[in-house]
C-alpha cells in the first residue's frame, strides 16, 4: 500500500469545494421540495409521505445532474426511468434469482456507458438503485403497487413542473463557458493547454447530438487552436509591426469570449481592425482566423458537411470497448460484481444483526456506497470513498441525534426540509459535505435510530468492497499511458496523410477523410490528457512507468502539435504550388515519425520521471518515444510559423 498516495486521496476527499453553486437551479429545486413536504404533510399518512418525498428528492437528483438536453427533458426523461424502475421493482419483490442478474446487466451497461458520458453513466447507475431499493422494501409496504407508485410520482411531478420556472439560461451554458475562457487566455497570452482540453471535452462527445450551436462551439475551438499558434509566432518575431497584428488579435478575441457567453449571438458585428494589410502568410491567415471566427460568434452561418467534425456514435464508441484489456469494460465488470456482492453483503449483515439493530429491507445502501464509489481510476475512487465515509458517519450521528425530537408530523416535515435545504446548499462542496446532510435526511425518514446506523453501517460496508475491488482488479492509468501515446501518434500520422492528399488534390472526399481524421486525433489526445491527469493521483507504479515529471512536458508536446496542425490547416490556402510541395514533403516526414511512435514497442522509464524508451529492434533504438515525438513536433514549428514570405499568388 503507497500511504503517501492514500493520504493525497485523502487529503482530496476532504477539500471542500464553494457552497451554492448555481443558486438558481438550486431555488427551482428548493420550491419543488417545499410543495412536496406540504403536499406529504397534507394527506396525513406516513407512508405517502414518505414516497412524495424520497420521490421529489431523486427528481432533484435528475433535475441538478449535468444535462446535454433542455433541463425539462433531461428530469422528465430521467424522472420517467427512475418511476417505471420503481415499479418493475415492486412488481419483482423478493425474487432475488431475477432481481441479481438484472442488476448485474444493468450495472454493467452503467459502466461501459462511462465511454459515452459519465452523466449518463450515473443517470443509468440511479435507476437500476431505485429498481433495487422498491425491490427490497416492497415486502415492508402496506399500498398496493399502483398505489405506491403513484405517490413516488407524484414526487417526481411536482418537481419536474418546478423546472417551468424561470430563469432560461443557456442550454450550452457550460460549453460556451468553456470556450469563452479558450478566447480569454489566448488574447491574455497564457498558457492555452488547460483551456484548450476543457474546451474540448466538454464539446467532444455532444457533437453527435448534430446541434448547429455545438457546431458553432466545435468550430470556433478549432479556430482557436489555429490563432493561438500564429499569435505565439509573432511574438517570436519580435518587432513592432507583428506586436501591433498581436495587439489587434487579442482585442477582438476579448469581444468574441464576450460574445460566446451570450445565451443569443449577435454582439460581434464587425472584424477585427488590423493595423495594415497583410504582408505575409502569417499576418493573411491570422486575419482570416480571426474574421472567420468572429463570423461565427456573430451568429453567421456555421460551415456544414466536410466541415462539420464527425463524433463517434454512442453505440460505436461502446463498441469500441467490448474488447480485452479495455479499461472501461474492466471498470463496468468490477463495478457490475462489486454491486451484487454488496447487495448480497447488505442483506446478509441485515439477517445477523436482526431488525432489533438493523432497519429490515435496507441492505440496498451498501450497493448505493459501492455503485457511486467505484470509478475507473484510482484516485477518485479512494478519494470519493473516504470522503463519503467520513460523511456518512458524520450524518448518521445527526440522523441519531434528531430522531429523538418528538414524533410530531409537522415538525417532521420542517426537519426534512431544513436538512434537503442544508444538502442543496452543500452539494458542490465535495463528497464528505454532501453525504452529511443527505444521511441526516434518510435518517430522519423512518422513526427512531435505526435509519441513520443502518444507513451508516451500510456505507462502511459498501465503501470496504469498493477499495477491495479495486485493488483485487485495478486499473493503473500509468500503465495504459504508453497505449494512449501510441493510439495519438498513429490518429495524429493519419491526419497529416490526410491533410497532404487534400493539399495535393482538394475534393470532398478528401476533405471529408480530413474532417474524420482530425476528430479521432483530438479524441485520442483528450484521452491520453485525461489518463495523465488520473495517472498523477496513482501510487508510483514499480516498474517506473511514468513518472509525473514526464505527465506535463508529454501533454504540452500533445497539444502543441494539434496547435501546429491547426495552423497548418489554416496556412495551407496561402501556400504557392512549390511552397505547398515542400510543406507535404516536410510533413510527410513528421508522419514517418509517428508512425514509429505508434508501431514501437515501448518498454518501462526509470524512475526519473522520463518517458519509456523504444526498445531495441525498432530502428531507434537510442531514442525514446517522446524524444521522437518532440523532434517530429519541432519539424511543424517552421511550417506552423509561417516564415515563408510574402503572400503567395
Amino acid at each position: 500500500m503507497d500511504w503517501a498516495a492514500l493520504r493525497n486521496a485523502a487529503r482530496r476527499g476532504m477539500q471542500p469545494g464553494k457552497p451554492l453553486q448555481e443558486p438558481l437551479k438550486l431555488l427551482r429545486v428548493a420550491i419543488g421540495m417545499l410543495i412536496a413536504a406540504v403536499v406529504g404533510y397534507l394527506l396525513h399518512d406516513p407512508e405517502a409521505q414518505l414516497l412524495i418525498t424520497v420521490g421529489a428528492f431523486l427528481a432533484t437528483i435528475a433535475a441538478v445532474m449535468p444535462h446535454n438536453r433542455s433541463r425539462i427533458v433531461a428530469t422528465a426523461a430521467t424522472s420517467a426511468a427512475q418511476i417505471a424502475a420503481a415499479a418493475a421493482g415492486l412488481l419483482l419483490g423478493d425474487r432475488w434469482a431475477v432481481v441479481l442478474p438484472l442488476i448485474f446487466v444493468l450495472f454493467l451497461i452503467s459502466g461501459l456507458l462511462r465511454a459515452v458520458a459519465m452523466s449518463l453513466s450515473i443517470r443509468l447507475t440511479v435507476v437500476t438503485i431505485v429498481f433495487l431499493a422498491f425491490a427490497e422494501i416492497s415486502s415492508a409496504l402496506t399500498l398496493s403497487v399502483g398505489g405506491a407508485t403513484g405517490f413516488f410520482a407524484l414526487g417526481f411531478a411536482i418537481m419536474v413542473l418546478a423546472q417551468l420556472l424561470p430563469a432560461y439560461g443557456s442550454r450550452h451554458s457550460a460549453q460556451r463557458r468553456a470556450v469563452a475562457s479558450l478566447y480569454q487566455a489566448i488574447a491574455a497570452g497564457r498558457a492555452q493547454d488547460t483551456a484548450l482540453l476543457t474546451a474540448e471535452r466538454s464539446l467532444a462527445l455532444l457533437r453527435r447530438h448534430r446541434h448547429r450551436e455545438l457546431d458553432r462551439l466545435a468550430q470556433l475551438v478549432a479556430r482557436g487552436e489555429q490563432i493561438a499558434q500564429q499569435m505565439r509566432a509573432l511574438d517570436n518575431r519580435a518587432d513592432d509591426t507583428s506586436a501591433r497584428w498581436h495587439e489587434a488579435a487579442s482585442a477582438q478575441l476579448t469581444a468574441i469570449a464576450a460574445a460566446v457567453l451570450q445565451p443569443r449571438n449577435g454582439s460581434v458585428h464587425v472584424a477585427a481592425s488590423w493595423p495594415a494589410e497583410p504582408g505575409d502568410a502569417l499576418q493573411s491567415a491570422l486575419s482570416r482566423a480571426v474574421d472567420a471566427a468572429t463570423a461565427l460568434a456573430a451568429g453567421g452561418d456555421v460551415p456544414d458537411t466536410s466541415d462539420q467534425r464527425r463524433v463517434p456514435s454512442p453505440l460505436e464508441l461502446v463498441r469500441g470497448e467490448l474488447r480485452p484489456g479495455s479499461p472501461i469494460l474492466r471498470h463496468a465488470v468490477r463495478l457490475a460484481i462489486v454491486c451484487v456482492v454488496a447487495q448480497v453483503a447488505g442483506m446478509a449483515v441485515g439477517r445477523w444483526l436482526g431488525p432489533g439493530a438493523f432497519l429490515a429491507g435496507h441492505g440496498f445502501w451498501a450497493v448505493v456506497a459501492a455503485a457511486l464509489i467505484v470509478f475507473p481510476d484510482y484516485g477518485s475512487t479512494f478519494s470519493r470513498g473516504i470522503g463519503r465515509t467520513i460523511g456518512t458517519v458524520a450524518g448518521a450521528v445527526l440522523g441519531v441525534a434528531l430522531s429523538f425530537a418528538p414524533l410530531n408530523p409537522l415538525l417532521h416535515a420542517v426537519v426534512l426540509l431544513l436538512l434537503f435545504y442544508g444538502y442543496l446548499a452543500f452539494r458542490s462542496c465535495g463528497q464528505p459535505y454532501t453525504m452529511f446532510w443527505v444521511v441526516a435526511w434518510i435518517a430522519s425518514l423512518s422513526p427512531g435510530p435505526l435509519g441513520a446506523t443502518t444507513r451508516g453501517l451500510d456505507t462502511v460496508i459498501g465503501c470496504l468492497l469498493a477499495f477491495a475491488a479495486y485493488l483485487l482488479a485495478p486499473t493503473w492509468q500509468r500503465r495504459l499511458l504508453t497505449e494512449r501515446l501510441k493510439e495519438w501518434a498513429e490518429a495524429t500520422a493519419r491526419h497529416i496523410d490526410a491533410l497532404v492528399l487534400l493539399w495535393t488534390a482538394d475534393d470532398e472526399t478528401h476533405r471529408l477523410a480530413v474532417a474524420q481524421a482530425d476528430v479521432r486525433a483530438r479524441l485520442t489526445g483528450l484521452e491520453f490528457a485525461t489518463a495523465a491527469g488520473s495517472a498523477r493521483h496513482e501510487p508510483r507504479d514499480r516498474h517506473g512507468r511514468w513518472g509525473n515529471d514526464a505527465l506535463d512536458p508529454a501533454v504540452r508536446t500533445l497539444t502543441s502539435a494539434r496547435a501546429q496542425i491547426a495552423a497548418l490547416t489554416a496556412l495551407a490556402p496561402l501556400w504557392s504550388t512549390d511552397e505547398r510541395a515542400a510543406a507535404c514533403a516536410q510533413i510527410e516526414a513528421v508522419s514517418r515519425d509517428l508512425d514509429v511512435v505508434a508501431q514501437a514497442p515501448l518498454s518501462a522509464a526509470a524512475d526519473d520521471g522520463q518517458p519509456p524508451a523504444v526498445s531495441a529492434g525498432t530502428g531507434a533504438d537510442t531514442a525514446t518515444a517522446m524524444e521522437r515525438l518532440r523532434a517530429a513536433v519541432t519539424d511543424l514549428e517552421p511550417l506552423a510559423a509561417a516564415q515563408t514570405g510574402p503572400v503567395a499568388g
